[in-house]
């Protein structure tokens, strides 16, 4: 999926997420959840993703020195990625995938100090910050080719909070 189709489907995402009356009410048909107790958030699955797994991996964020001509990893981070229960390697199932910034490397990544290289060629968009953290979905990690995009496409947008505001416009 090129990367305009993806913005312009996160774009109607976050719109049908305004129109909603409340986090509770967007997510209380949804009964299941992930709880991260580390970094404060909650996630919440329809029932089929019961017997999901959990994924940990990191990603890294780069600055380019033009003085010596090198690039360096200057900050990096958790990623999480929840995978569906059906997800095999050769019928893979579309993740969901959440990067976790502290908010100094946020406010680091937008003033352009470095940037994130777990996707080459998507933006990083905030979906929920609080006070310590801001978990940040790339516009590059939908695949429609995978089963399950448009499923996932939902369940993120059952979960935004559409009425928080965002540290940065987008």
């Amino acid at each position: 999926m090129n990367k305009l189709l993806y913005l312009a489907i996160v774009t109607a995402l976050l719109a049908t997420a305004c129109k909603s009356s409340g986090p509770q009410s967007r997510s209380a048909n949804l009964p299941l959840s992930y709880h991260d107790t580390r970094f404060g958030f909650t996630f919440y699955l329809p029932e089929s993703w019961r017997g999901y797994s959990v994924l940990k991996k990191q990603w890294e964020g780069q600055s380019y020195f033009a003085a010596n001509d090198t690039t360096a990893t200057v900050a990096h981070g958790p990623v999480i990625v929840l995978r569906h229960p059906q997800w095999t390697a050769s019928e893979p199932q579309q993740d969901i995938t959440f990067l976790v910034y502290t908010r100094s490397q946020w406010d680091a990544e937008h003033e352009g100090k470095f940037c994130c290289t777990y996707y080459a060629g998507g933006t990083m968009v905030e979906m929920w910050h609080n006070r310590k953290y801001v978990f940040a979905m790339s516009t590059h990690d939908s695949k429609a080719e995978l089963n399950g995009w448009r499923e996932v496409s939902k369940i993120v947008s059952q979960n935004l909070d559409a009425n928080a505001p965002r540290l940065y416009a987008e």
